[in-house]
């Protein structure tokens, strides 16, 4: 508009050829007007040209957060401080899970707005900085590796606050998901674990990535490890390599420590009560299969091909599932009883 302002044009002019309308054209040439005067110098013109505009938003009002909008986030923030004060802290809802769920209710609200109205809400102190790190994103063909780790939460199963262990399998080339909940985190729930995924994917992968868990780790020997009997009876019946990380090295399986965190946080941020602790299991399956068919870092059509293609390439159960026991040998005491796990069998 400078090199116009020099010609006689008309206000409906300027706004043909600024592609603005007359409103507009006319505001900033009050506001030309009224910062340079009426003969401006040249010097004058080009410190307003420069000079970075400013807008006034102190009269602005919320168009999209109305009072109802208002009042369904404070509700989600106030059930993050619930689960907080009850022990629940890996268990909130973020903002995405707050968006996710005003989306699903048909409310019209951008990502954006939600983490904008969050953020003024919360008064926690910014953490300080840490130096970057940097990481490679591996990437595996289809049926070779899968991660397993444990995730602990707590649930309210028929009324009684239950402390319980959550197994989550995910298929590295294609991110499928897939958890289980234990109430303990033993030798036999670690066997039931693989024999209910297997089961489902219909085979089983190549190498299984873990950490250092007791029940899969019976001792060190050197940088090497010797394995329990359980996980010796799964490899040589699953017919799988299995893959420790080293200690304190979670990204070497970043793909199943994320699923934990995320799959917990979508399943249970928000429902924490269920009858029976096998409602609260078909209530996590539904959300693995949903979560499935989303779309995250790859679209929805991608993470099907690349799952269809995991399943297609799993090694075929071709001796059955494995039987869930441990054998131990005890000693009767004189009581004529034997002692498992601080309880007396005759």
């Amino acid at each position: 508009m400078s090199a116009k302002i020099q010609l006689s044009f008309g206000v409906r002019q300027y706004a043909i050829a600024d592609g603005c309308t007359r409103k507009t054209v006319r505001k900033y040439l009050r506001e030309f007007d009224r910062e340079t005067g009426p003969s401006p110098t040249e010097r004058e013109v080009d410190d307003y040209l420069l000079t970075r505009p400013k807008y006034d938003s102190s009269g602005r009002v919320r168009r999209v957060v109305t009072d109802d909008v208002r009042r369904r986030i404070d509700g989600f923030i106030d059930r993050n401080r619930e689960n907080v004060a009850a022990g629940l802290h890996k268990q909130q809802m973020r903002k995405l899970d707050m968006w996710r769920c005003l989306q699903d209710d048909g409310v019209r609200i951008a990502y954006s707005t939600v983490c904008q109205y969050v953020r003024a809400l919360e008064a926690a102190p910014k953490s300080q900085e840490k130096p970057a790190k940097a990481y490679i994103r591996q990437d595996y063909e289809p049926g070779f590796r899968c991660e397993f780790d444990w995730g602990v939460l707590t649930l309210w199963i028929s009324g009684v606050r239950t402390r319980l262990h959550m197994a989550v399998f995910t298929l590295d080339h294609s991110n499928m998901r897939k958890a289980y909940l234990f109430s303990r985190e033993d030798t036999l729930a670690l066997m039931e674990a693989h024999r209910n995924c297997y089961r489902e994917l219909g085979g089983t992968p190549r190498v299984m990535a873990y950490d250092n868990m007791r029940t899969a780790v019976k001792k060190f020997l050197g940088r090497d490890r010797e394995h329990t009997d359980a996980l010796l009876r799964m490899e040589v019946h699953y017919c799988f390599t299995p893959h420790f990380c080293n200690p304190r090295s979670g990204w070497e399986k970043g793909k199943v420590e994320r699923s934990v965190e995320y799959i917990r946080r979508r399943a249970f941020s928000f429902e924490v009560r269920f009858d029976s602790l096998d409602a609260a299991q078909t209530h996590l399956a539904a959300v693995c299969d949903r979560l499935n068919t989303e779309a995250s870092n790859m679209s929805a059509e991608e993470k099907r091909l690349r799952i269809k293609a995991d399943l297609a390439a799993l090694r075929p159960l071709d001796h059955g599932d494995i039987g869930c026991f441990e054998q131990r040998l005890y000693r009767v005491g004189k009581y004529s009883t034997i002692t498992v796990d601080g309880v007396h069998y005759s």
